[in-house]
């Protein structure tokens, strides 16, 4: 075993990490071997006997552990070992709802039990970068490698493109295709992970959103209620959602923009005026006409050679200068 393990690490990446999960009453001979690699835990599960609710219990805590390990490592590895079907069958149960295994995670399940007995592994094994292998056993019996039903949600999409055509498995009746990427996508990976779907359709025609009782509607709200097993999107993916569900790597990134027509250009001799409103405007004469009056007192008190008009036009000027921005050159001078 530990043979098997040592190869599947090497011929892994560096960064890979490897969290083992067994039971008590499983040889696991080795195991201080393998406690010496780098990134490595081992997480060993109470097991209750007849009494189930104690192995739930042990399951439910170290798959939390195991998960919360997954998090904070950049490419994981989980190796089951067991020879226990009970134990098995909690693991995929609580690996499940505690999501342990997501798509980045490789799954490998050790055991000496014989493939009949395995069946409750299938939607797992299905579902998951995931490979199983049973030492000691014998040929593999019928039905075991057929493919697990998997049901998938869907909300139509108009945009797509749907055929109807003849099915060749049942003369006389129809088979409607869809069209589009994200079905084309699917249908190579339950190619490639053995497994077949069907569609289903939420009631509410969402794609998910949170209620105000922390439940969700949509597809969102199937996948975590295990009405189905798989949403298909496309989604748009939140930190919001990433709470109730596990996403995919993203396939397509899309953006949105508003557009609006151009039109011809239009020369307006008037355009300067149309930042400001007309109340602003006047506030701004009436204020100029208030600091002219100013300096017009102001340079008839002062003893200064200049006639009335010709202060009147400096001052002016000056006032447009002002309100233009423009550099000051005209300054009354007194008399030597």
């Amino acid at each position: 075993m530990v043979e098997i393990l040592n190869a599947m690490i090497q011929a892994s990446s560096q960064d890979l990490s490897v969290t083992f999960i067994t039971d008590k009453n499983t040889l696991f001979a080795g195991v201080a071997d393998v406690t010496a690699w780098l990134g490595v835990g081992v997480f060993f599960v109470g097991v209750g006997g007849q009494d189930d609710n104690v192995t739930q219990v042990h399951m439910s805590r170290v798959v939390g552990q195991a998960r919360q390990l997954r998090q904070v490592s950049r490419s994981v590895a989980v190796v089951v070992v067991s020879d226990d079907p009970a134990f098995l069958t909690t693991f995929a149960k609580w690996s499940q709802r505690e999501r342990l295994l997501v798509c980045s995670t490789r799954l490998v399940v050790l055991s000496r039990l014989p493939l009949h007995r395995l069946h409750h592994l299938r939607k797992t094994l299905s579902m998951t970068n995931s490979m199983l292998i049973v030492l000691n056993t014998s040929s593999c019996p019928p039905g075991f490698l057929d493919g697990t039903q998997l049901t998938v949600a869907r909300v139509p999409m108009p945009i797509y493109v749907t055929k109807v055509v003849d099915d060749p498995e049942a003369p006389g009746r129809k088979r409607i295709i869809i069209l589009s990427p994200e079905v084309t996508l699917l249908e190579v990976i339950a190619e490639a992970l053995n497994f077949h779907f069907t569609f289903v359709a939420p009631n509410d025609g969402a794609w998910g959103a949170k209620r105000s009782d922390g439940s969700w509607s949509g597809m969102i709200g199937m996948t975590q209620q295990e009405e189905a097993d798989i949403g298909l999107g496309p989604f748009v993916i939140s930190l919001e959602r990433a709470t109730a569900v596990d996403f995919a790597y993203p396939i397509l990134f899309a953006s949105a923009r508003i557009l609006g027509g151009r039109g011809q250009g239009e020369v307006d001799p008037w355009s300067l005026l149309l930042p400001l409103g007309p109340l602003v405007w006047v506030g701004i004469l009436v204020t100029l006409m208030a600091v002219l009056a100013a300096l017009q007192l102001l340079a008839h008190c002062l003893p200064l050679n200049a006639s009335h008009w010709k202060r009147l036009f400096i001052n002016s000027a000056n006032c447009v200068r002002l309100l233009l921005q423009q550099v000051m050159l005209h300054v009354l001078s007194s008399t030597s």
